[in-house]
């Protein structure tokens, strides 16, 4: 478990630990095939950027409204969908 600090951001560190990048890390250090899992010692020796406290705030808050913005054009696809298979209906059923 990692405690909070001045140093460094934890939602940074949990968008870097789902990244492509870490995955791969973790990845190499992997052991077992029905269970894989990695060791405290191999955990150690993961590769973490860690930009300035600013600049991670700042990656933060960009991935936030991106994963807002995301959101939000889901709900609008399914709002559309729905509009869409409604008009749809209409033309063909009546």
């Amino acid at each position: 478990m990692v405690a909070p600090k001045d140093t460094y951001n934890l939602s940074y560190l949990y968008e870097f630990l789902k990244s492509p990048i870490a995955i791969s890390q973790f990845e190499l250090f992997m052991s077992g095939a029905l269970y894989p899992a990695i060791t405290n010692k191999d955990l150690k020796k993961i590769l973490i950027p860690l930009p300035p406290l600013k600049i991670q705030n700042a990656i933060v808050e960009n991935i936030n409204e991106k994963k807002s913005q995301i959101k939000e054009l889901k709900q609008l696809a399914e709002t559309l969908r729905k509009e869409a298979l409604e008009e749809f209906e209409k033309e063909v059923f009546e």
